[in-house]
């Protein structure tokens, strides 16, 4: 199942960068309360679209795998992204992370030394996230190798690894496994950091193999597990929207809608959890575990869905829209990429803007000048940075 829908979000979240990126280079600070759950949609009275244009490609020299993760930025637009790397045998490692100096136009790599595999079998990592000061956090997933005899296979085990800022471990923490878990386990799939050092977990609560419920808690900075976090109208469970909804059971799903969401740590202390469902449902949490603002929003375009987002400003996050991978054989990929600058004090779209088709690469974090950074590849395949602005 886990390997199912990995895969599925890969796929969905536009992480593929076929496209080489052209060669062009032309001349609040304390968390709201109380809480006032807000409503948002882009019916009408949204922004009219407006085209973002090609600033800036900035090469450098680190060569590119042809794939990518996930992007962020710290607080100095220092670009952090998940990348592919071979190792010795010839095997593909997904669970290293670079990051961009944009100033040097340099980059460091983090987690280029796995860790010991007598005590992390099987590791990976699954997600990661970076404070403004540019510390480095992942969320690591380890199994024991089973034993044909066994009738369960072995439980995964969760750790949050943090790193030194010359990208070697400093710390490693193991996750407890929370109370009322469910009787096959849970899957987290993101993760994001307070100030003070303590996380919120996003994944998936199994009750049974097919029987998925939506599951958030805060865990301390130790790894222990604080509380649960219940965010108003979240996503319905897997079978109770298949009895309901069977129609939209595949994309409202918990097991689909939490997997291909994002969690991001904002400048005003709390951190912005995202559902890709319909409608997207955007949740800020503060450190207690308290939801502190909530909306709900419609695409841009009809059909489209989020495949990331990220920090724009103090108050502003950045969905990235574009349409899901085609489903059945034969069927063409609709290349539609659009942005929404979205104000979480306000709860509406400040702008939405048309990308072009091809060669966009992956958001990671707006500029200083109103646009988006992007990562992608140039021709002669390395990674690049790419600013685009209206």
């Amino acid at each position: 199942m886990r390997a199912t829908i990995l895969a599925f979000a890969i796929a969905s979240s536009g992480l593929l960068c076929p496209d080489c990126l052209p060669q062009t280079n032309p001349s609040r600070s304390a968390t709201e309360r109380p809480a006032v759950p807000q409503t948002s949609n882009t019916e009408p009275g949204a922004p009219a679209v407006q085209s973002l244009e090609l600033k800036e490609t900035i090469p450098l020299a680190y060569p590119s795998a042809g794939m990518m993760g996930g992007a962020k930025c710290d607080g100095h637009r220092n670009i952090f992204v998940s990348l592919p790397v071979m190792n010795s045998d010839g095997t593909l490692r997904t669970d290293v992370l670079l990051e961009i100096l944009l100033d040097s136009k340099s980059t460091k790599m983090f987690g280029s030394q796995p860790l010991p595999a007598s005590d992390y079998p099987n590791q990976s990592t699954d997600y990661f996230d970076v404070d403004a000061d540019g510390t480095v956090y992942a969320l690591v997933y380890t199994r024991e190798n089973g034993k044909q005899r066994d009738k369960q296979p072995p439980v995964p085990q969760y750790y949050i690894e943090r790193f030194n800022s010359d990208g070697s471990a400093d710390s490693v923490v193991h996750l407890d496994h929370p109370p009322g878990a469910g009787a096959v386990g849970i899957d987290p799939y993101q993760f994001g950091i307070f100030p003070d050092g303590s996380f919120i977990l996003a994944g998936i609560r199994w009750d049974a193999p097919t029987k998925a419920e939506a599951f958030t808690a805060v865990y301390s900075s130790s790894g222990k597990f604080i509380r649960s976090v219940a965010l108003p109208d979240d996503v319905p469970g897997d079978q109770t929207l298949k009895a309901e909804h069977a129609s939209t059971a595949q994309r409202d799903a918990a097991s689909s809608a939490v997997m291909l969401g994002s969690i991001v740590s904002s400048p005003d202390g709390n951190v912005y959890l995202l559902r890709n469902s319909q409608p997207v449902r955007i949740y800020g949490v503060d450190s207690s575990g308290e939801v502190v603002k909530h909306f709900q929003l419609s695409p841009p375009s009809p059909g489209l869905d989020v495949s990331s987002t990220g920090l724009v400003g103090e108050d502003s996050l950045f969905l990235f829209f574009g349409h899901p991978p085609p489903q059945h054989p034969g069927e063409k990929p609709i290349s539609e990429w659009l942005v929404g600058v979205f104000n979480t004090v306000s709860g509406q779209f400040d702008g939405i803007y048309a990308l072009p088709t091809k060669g966009v690469g992956v958001p990671a974090c707006g500029d200083q000048h109103g646009g988006l950074l992007f990562i992608g590849h140039t021709a002669d395949r390395h990674l690049a940075v790419v600013d685009y602005g209206p």
